[in-house]
């Protein structure tokens, strides 16, 4: 796509005169196609292992030593001590239980026995507390108490030295005075934000928008 793209474009600038901006295209395009030569680099491979002079680097048949786990090996017989049984002291007998019978039970219908329950949920009162007391209880809860009077002093205000004054602010002035106008002195500055060049350096118009004109002027 990209070369018949080029290929468009070398017919269509093939048709129309050249000019400066046609022929800087072109010459850009000319430059692009060829590359650049680069330089030779001489590398060093550091990617082997660093082995110190008085270290001596066994080879290892690597071919024998897999040939060997691929093959066939005897192993030697070994007599072994099953210890995983419960160690159970002498003197203590176990019982053998019908597993069977006791499912068979737990699986059978059976008649409960009939208890008696005592119910305790209820709040325990002294016996002396009668249904009359209980409703003055209640009745002076729902009336309310009158607390008593308590003086208090207030620690909430800071806490500033005899000999500091503090100076009363009028804020409404500074207020006011923040919304007033202003009349702001004059300034000179030093604008920096252009970009830095050298006296020596040369700076180009770029052809961009010249060349993208001239294509649109051909087109039409």
């Amino acid at each position: 796509q990209g070369q018949t793209c080029q290929q468009n474009t070398a017919q269509h600038f093939n048709n129309k005169p050249l000019t400066l901006t046609t022929m800087a295209h072109q010459q850009l395009l000319a430059d692009l196609e060829k590359g650049a030569r680069l330089k030779d680099v001489e590398t060093v491979d550091k990617s082997a292992p660093v082995i110190e002079g008085d270290i001596q680097v066994k080879t290892v048949d690597r071919s024998a030593h897999l040939a060997a786990l691929a093959s066939e090996h005897e192993l030697k017989h070994a007599e072994t001590v099953d210890k995983s049984a419960p160690a159970i002291p002498e003197d203590v007998k176990i019982k053998t239980i019908d597993r069977s019978a006791h499912l068979a039970a737990l699986a059978s219908e059976h008649e409960l026995k009939h208890a008696e329950t005592e119910d305790k949920s209820a709040p325990k009162l002294p016996k002396a507390v009668t249904e009359a007391d209980r409703n003055a209880i209640f009745s002076s809860l729902a009336g309310g108490v009158e607390l008593k009077h308590a003086e208090t002093v207030d620690k909430s205000a800071p806490v500033i030295p005899e000999d500091v004054k503090i100076k009363t602010i009028d804020r409404s002035a500074h207020l006011a005075a923040i919304a007033s106008e202003h009349e702001l002195k004059h300034a000179e500055t030093v604008d920096k934000s252009a970009p830095a060049i050298p006296a020596d350096v040369t700076v180009g118009k770029n052809p961009h928008q010249a060349l993208l004109a001239e294509i649109k002027k051909a087109d039409e």
